[in-house]
């Protein structure tokens, strides 16, 4: 260091393999670490203010963080059967020398650091598997994302551990069941679990859509949709939400379309849900616009 100035050196080496099973599968893992300098806002010296109750002090903490990533994959592909597969395994640990510190002083929360080591271990578990139907005119699959993590944090100059895990499925289908009949649907299901000190937070959710075209005749065309909305909150209580919407269309000839569209069929007004993400809690609120029925007729010259 001269005249305040300082030089730092970052470091990133990467090993990637890959290996090629047969012609329809491969596996492939990577490992990584990082060695990075201290950031430019660690060296600000005087209180920033972001809004009326936060503040943030840099406490000039002039170290070094690391990161270790690894990774491993696995994939699959069979066009001749429309089967197809993938996993992946992720693990990342972060380590700095200094922990984050908020502060609670009166009306004011000040966020700094303290010179203490602390340490992120975080594992993801994300993959997916799908198999094709009737010459790939339907397909059914499955996506699945999983992960946990775990840190310390500092309130009050107290250490408290917290930790996530997070689960997310979504199974699939779409794709025609006949000449008249095509159907798209889709599902969602999401859990998540924050737990700090001795406070546990949980949250089930759950959403699915359906869609569906039906053409009994070439001058004809209806559709049909549907959404489902459903979070149970840590309280206990239940948000539930369905939407259903629709339309039917008649091509009278090459020049006249006539049009019939309904939207928000059950006249739902509003739906709230909360989520969570590491060290955060979040409420939504929705108003929803009401029924809304369009007739309509087009002519074209």
């Amino acid at each position: 260091s001269v005249n305040h100035q300082s030089d730092y050196m970052n470091l990133f080496p990467r090993i990637y393999v890959r290996k090629k099973l047969s012609a329809k599968s491969e596996v492939s893992a990577s490992i990584s670490y990082q060695l990075s300098s201290p950031q430019a806002y660690m060296n600000i010296n005087v209180p920033v203010v972001s809004d009326y109750r936060n503040l943030f002090i840099a406490n000039n903490i002039d170290k070094y963080s690391q990161n270790l990533a690894a990774t491993a994959s696995y994939r699959y592909r069979n066009p001749l059967t429309s089967f197809f597969a993938n996993a992946s395994l992720t693990y990342n640990y972060s380590r700095s020398s200094y922990m984050s510190n908020q502060l609670f002083i009166d009306d004011f929360i000040i966020s700094t650091y303290s010179d203490r080591l602390s340490g992120n271990h975080f594992w993801s578990i994300t993959g997916g598997v799908s198999k094709g139907f009737g010459h790939s005119r339907m397909v059914i699959g499955l996506d699945v994302n999983a992960s946990t993590s775990s840190a310390s944090s500092m309130r009050d100059n107290i250490v408290e551990d917290y930790s996530q895990q997070t689960l997310n499925l979504k199974p699939y289908f779409k794709g025609s069941l006949c000449k008249w009949l095509s159907m798209n649907y889709d599902a969602n299901y999401g859990f998540s679990q924050l737990k700090i000190g001795n406070t546990d937070n949980r949250t089930h959710s759950f959403n699915q859509k359906f869609y569906a075209i039906i053409m009994p005749h070439d001058r004809w065309q209806f559709t049909l949709g549907a959404e489902h909305f459903l979070t149970k909150f840590p309280e206990g209580n239940v948000e539930n939400l369905v939407l259903l919407d629709a339309s039917a269309v008649w091509n009278f000839n090459s020049k006249v379309r006539l049009s019939l569209t309904a939207n928000n069929l059950l006249d739902n007004r509003h739906y709230d849900y909360v989520t969570y993400g590491t060290l955060s809690r979040s409420e939504h609120s929705f108003q929803i616009r009401p029924r809304n029925i369009l007739a309509s007729i087009q002519y074209r010259f």
